[in-house]
Parts: structure tokens; sequence; C-alpha cells
């Protein structure tokens, strides 16, 4: 259930809005980065000021690639999450200054999207094409007057598009009972495939082999990530020669995926395989074993429905990480 008070927060001007809710205005779809964003990210703090709120939750973190050549959108991301966005997580922490640098990038759409939350208290979902959406559970009179008086247009709405819908949502928590599923599946097979994602990134997927001298796999929980989703596969093949031709003919297609091999010693490898990637088979040339994994979840293709999937909870036991799940 949303938040009593909701603002569609725009720098659009409603009288220039068409009757179909569409913006037929003069002002570009893009941030001014100037006079109006600075508006935009002031807005931010005076209602989370207004609603009591320091610090807010990322929540369904995802980081794409950059619109811009200048990598400044990932500079920002790495000095908020550290390198390799290793804090960026569902559930990280970040305070006001912090999420005005993150609601920047992506009004810039400098490649992260994600919504910041305070539970029942303020939530910010930041649409496409310079639409803020602001939820308070108070009605933050002071922060719509200055909003306005910055030159954007605080309008009222029953809720925000992008309230999630709970039941969207994989339900299935990584409790003991899915470590204990696991490793019978360990013992069935003799080896198995993690898919580690702690948020939906291209390049940012971490892969896990387990076998059953890993067991139990329960010891894996303290190299995971808070909140992480964890997808299940079929062991690597030893036939490279047809995992070469299956991501070489993704490479040839433009199709974004993944390269997953052992060498000689055992060492896993991992490597997000992209238009420029000619020579699959030259990356593979020591691989013992090895597995192409398409980026994402294909609902139409059965081949990356995985074996088990499960979402770590909160150390309350909790599940409150939001993963669409795949449909049956």
């Amino acid at each position: 259930m949303g938040l009593p008070y909701v603002w569609k927060v725009t720098k659009y001007d409603p009288r220039d809005w068409n009757a179909d809710g569409t913006y037929g205005g003069p002002q570009e779809e893009v941030s001014d980065r100037g006079p109006l964003e600075a508006a935009y990210l002031q807005a931010l703090a005076d209602f989370a000021a207004d609603s009591g709120v320091t610090h807010l939750e990322v929540r369904n973190p995802g980081v794409f690639p950059r619109h811009d050549e200048t990598g400044a959108g990932r500079q920002v991301l790495e000095d908020v999450f550290g390198p390799d966005l290793a804090g960026l997580y569902d559930g990280a922490t970040v305070d006001i200054a912090q999420a005005q640098r993150l609601v920047q990038v992506m009004l810039r759409e400098e490649g992260l999207h994600c919504s910041l939350e305070a539970e029942g208290r303020f939530v910010v979902h930041l649409g496409w094409d310079q639409y803020m959406y602001l939820s308070s559970h108070r009605a933050c009179e002071d922060a719509v007057a200055r909003t306005a008086a910055a030159g954007l247009f605080p309008v009222r709405l029953p809720a925000s598009p992008y309230e999630p819908d709970e039941d969207d949502f994989l339900q299935v928590p990584a409790d003991e009972a899915f470590w204990q599923r696991l490793d019978d599946l360990v013992l069935d097979r003799g080896e198995v495939l993690i898919e580690e994602d702690h948020h939906s990134g291209l390049g940012d997927t971490i892969f896990h082999r387990l076998t059953s001298q890993d067991l139990p796999s329960a010891a894996l929980q303290s190299r995971l990530h808070p909140r992480a989703m964890l997808s299940v596969h079929p062991a690597l093949e030893r036939d490279i020669a047809a995992v070469a031709a299956r991501a070489a003919a993704a490479v040839a297609d433009d199709d974004v995926s993944f390269l997953v091999w052992t060498d000689a010693e055992g060492r896993l490898h991992q490597h997000l395989l992209r238009e420029e990637d000619a020579d699959v088979e030259g990356r593979l040339r020591d691989a013992r074993t090895a597995a192409w994994k398409p980026f994402g979840r294909d609902v139409l293709d059965p081949t990356t429905k995985p074996l088990l999937e499960a979402a770590l909870p909160d150390p309350d036991g909790i599940l409150r990480a939001r993963w669409h799940h795949m449909p049956e």
C-alpha cells in the first residue's frame, strides 16, 4: 500500500500537457544540467526534510551502459558505493546528499535506475523524461511551496505509477531449506553453477562453481551480497567447441551474454561478451569446462530457467529483496 501524499515533480508546465497526458511544450526531455536540474535535487532534499527523513534505502537498483562518453555517472556510483560498486545492492543506505547525486545520475540518464525509500515515510521514484515522483506520509506543504517557487511543478497524484506490486516478486527465500535442497542437488549432479545478482546491471553478475567437495553449500553465504538473487544452473560443459559456437552466435547477433569457464587449475573465470569480442575460441583456448549464459532470463527460452532460484533474506529472516520471479 502506497503513502497518502504523492506528487509528480516536473519541469513541464501542466498547461502544456496534451489530453493523453504527454507533454507538448518547449522544454526538452533531457536535463538542463543547470538551474532546473538543481531544483529537482533541492526538491528531493526539501520533501525528505519535511518527511523527517535523513537517510534512504536504495531499492531495485540497476546499472546499465552509460549514455555519455565521459563516464561521469559511473564515477559517481563508485564514489558512493566503492570500486566495482561492491556497496550497491537492494537495501544499501545513503544519506540525502548521496541520494541527490544518484538522482542527478538518473536525470542525466548516465546508467543508473533505482528507487529510494524510507519505509513508511518517504519514497522517490524516477521516471523517464524528467519526471520525479515523491511520496510521503506527510503533506509537505513547505516543500511543495519551495519547489513551485524554484520553477518546477509539484502535481498531486493518487499514487505513483512506479509503486511496486509485491505479488510480482520472487517469494522464495534462501533459507535453511533452500541450502539443503542445493546440497542435495549438488550431491545428485556432482556440480552446479550459481549465478549471483546483487543488482540488475550489465557485467555485475557473479558466478560461483559449487561441487560436492564444497559442501555444505551454506559456507558460500559469507561471500554473497546482501539480498542477492541466486539462480542455480547445470554444471559447466566439457564440449568447449559447442559453448564457443553458441557464444560466437550471440556476439554476431549483438546479444550481450556471459562466458564462464575453468582453466587447467580449476579456477573459475567469467567474461561479459559484447559485439567487439570476435575471438571467442581464443578466449576458451585453455578452458577445461565452459558455459554460455544469456544476459537476463527469457520466459520464452526454457534453457534460461534455473534449476533453483531464491533471494537472500535479511539477517532477521525476512525476505525484503525485490527480484522478479520466473513465471511457471
